[in-house]
């Protein structure tokens, strides 16, 4: 029983901590939130297609990338070196509303929208269709990545994956000494 719980307990730690092929961590010690980002090239995908994708590749432990300051902008940034289009990110507007310019949300409900990097003239509904998603585009310039609203369309090169947060330290130190308990328990019964 010790050595299964052991196991398992070993195969919960290596899940949290493997990142998948291609993934960049924004290191905690640069300033960073400890996530891991996945830039994915696919032709022609729709905003509401990627979380299929996301999870088919990534595994549900992943998401649209949110971007929430100019440090995050500034890394996602940098993984788009060399790449160019539009890519989707996990930014939406509330269905329904008027203002190009308001309701706008991450997709993980829990972050605050308050940091915006708009391209001039953005958002904007472009030519009255409701453009209810968010993508980085470097149409203006070459690796200067702005942000555009987009409606659902295919012509979007991919997406940026992100990471759910890990579960804090302590989080996974208490999770060990309950599986310990849990094999004292166990040891105990059997005697």
């Amino acid at each position: 029983m010790k050595k299964l719980l052991w196991g398992l307990f070993s195969v919960f730690l290596c899940l949290v901590f493997i990142s998948p092929a291609g993934a960049m961590v924004w290191e905690l010690g640069v300033g960073g939130n400890g996530h891991d980002y996945v830039v994915v090239g696919f032709e022609d995908i729709a905003w509401g297609d990627t979380w299929g994708d996301i999870y088919n590749l990534l595994g549900d432990g992943y998401g649209l990338a949110t971007i929430t300051s100019q440090a995050e902008q500034d890394f996602v940034e940098s993984l788009l070196a060399g790449y160019s289009g539009e890519y989707w990110i996990g930014g939406f507007q509330n269905p329904g509303e008027a203002d190009p310019e308001a309701g706008w949300n991450w997709v993980t409900g829990t972050e605050d929208w308050h940091y915006t990097n708009w391209a001039s003239d953005e958002p904007n509904d472009y030519n009255g269709i409701d453009e209810m998603h968010l993508a980085l585009w470097d149409k203006y310039e070459a690796n200067s990545w702005k942000w555009n609203d987009e409606h659902n369309r295919f012509n979007i090169a991919g997406y940026i994956a992100e990471s759910l947060p890990v579960p804090e330290p302590g989080t996974i130190v208490l999770m060990g000494l309950a599986l310990v308990g849990l094999a004292g328990m166990g040891r105990k019964r059997f005697r």
